[in-house]
Formats: C-alpha cells, structure tokens, sequence
C-alpha cells in the first residue's frame, strides 16, 4: 500500500508543479506589419491617410509576472512608394513628389498589460505604450526634390490586441497601435505631429 502511494505522488508531484507553473519569462516574435502612414498637409493642416506601408519586424519580451511585460519592436518597412497628392504641399519626412521612395525602420520600447484567461492562461488581452524612433531614409528622387536627406524623430506608441497559445511554446499575436511621431523642424519647416496606424499579425515563442 505504502507503494502505491509513493508511486502515485510521483505522477501526482509534476501535474501539480505544471499547473503552478508561471507564464514563461522569455519570449521573441516574428510579424508581419501594415504602417498606414499619415501625410500631413502643413498648410492646411489637412491629413490622408492612404500611404500604406508594408512590412515586418522581431519583437522580444520579458514577462515580470502574469500580467506585466516589457518589450522592444523592431520594424522595417522597404520601398514605401508615396506619391504625390495634386495641389497639396508635401510633407518632408512621409511627405511626396512622383516616384518617391522611403526605407522607414521604428524602434518602440513597450510597457505591456495583460489579463490572461483559461487554465493554463492560453488567451491574453493585452494593451501597451512607450517611447520609440522613427528613421526615414528617402530616395535620390526625394532628397533632390524635396532637399532633404535621412532623418530621426521621436515617437511614442499605444495599442492593444490578443495573444493565443495552444501549446506552452508557441502562439498567435494580433495588435493595433497608433505610432505618434513627433517631426518637429526638419531642413527648416515646421512639421506637424503625425499618428499613423500601425497593424501586426505574428508568431511567438516562449521558453
């Protein structure tokens, strides 16, 4: 009898530990990103927002507990074509003339909320914020037209969206954000502060 008990604490012990367990510390994603930037009008204060720019980008997080997080994004967006809006100034940093090109690459640095549901924590609805950068890198086309080479402005990005684990190791993320970017002067005009919509569906690991 004495042995049956032992050998049925032995299968007992892990079972117990695994539903214990914390949601694991270490965790890096891959995506895919949709950037819908926002080009301003500086005269009329007027905005469109039909510039979409698609690209990709890795995130990595640290979970402190269940439901706080810190992470960091890293995106890339190659050859954003934004061309010209007729009669409409251009914007100097998302803005546009024929054939103009931009490699845009953002940084952001997150405080990330979570409520997680279900018994081993499989759903999270999550929402985050924090300060980043943006660098836009024109085209020759740009720069010549426009007098303006790469440059680096401040950001600051808030969203939300849902994580899905089906196993331990691996899941589904989607999220929104808005990504404000803070212009400022750039080659000596005045820039309006710009939001610009930004859309990620990817996959996440976790150990």
């Amino acid at each position: 009898m004495k042995r049956v008990a032992l050998v049925l604490a032995l299968l007992l012990v892990p079972v117990a530990v695994m539903a214990q367990e914390e949601v694991p510390k270490a965790e890096v994603g891959i995506y895919y990103e949709n950037l819908q930037v926002a080009h301003f009008n500086t005269t009329l204060g007027a905005a469109n927002f039909d510039r979409k720019a698609s690209g990709f980008g890795f995130r990595g997080t640290i979970n402190v507990n269940r439901w706080a997080a810190v992470e960091t994004v890293l995106s890339w967006q190659p050859n954003v074509d934004i061309t010209t809006v007729a009669g409409l100034p251009a914007n100097v940093v998302f803005g546009a003339t024929q054939n103009a090109e931009y490699n845009i690459f953002h940084n952001e640095y997150h405080f990330k909320a979570t409520a997680r549901q279900g018994d081993n924590d499989q759903v999270g609805l999550f929402v985050y914020a924090g300060p980043g950068w943006v660098h836009a890198d024109p085209n020759a086309i740009v720069e010549s037209t426009l007098a303006t080479s790469a440059v680096n402005k401040f950001t600051f990005t808030f969203g939300g969206g849902i994580e899905y684990y089906p196993i331990r190791k691996f899941g589904l993320r989607v999220d929104i954000g808005d990504l404000i970017a803070f212009l400022g002067t750039v080659d000596g005009v005045e820039q309006n502060t710009t939001n610009n919509l930004v859309f990620r569906i990817g996959a996440s690991f976790r150990w």
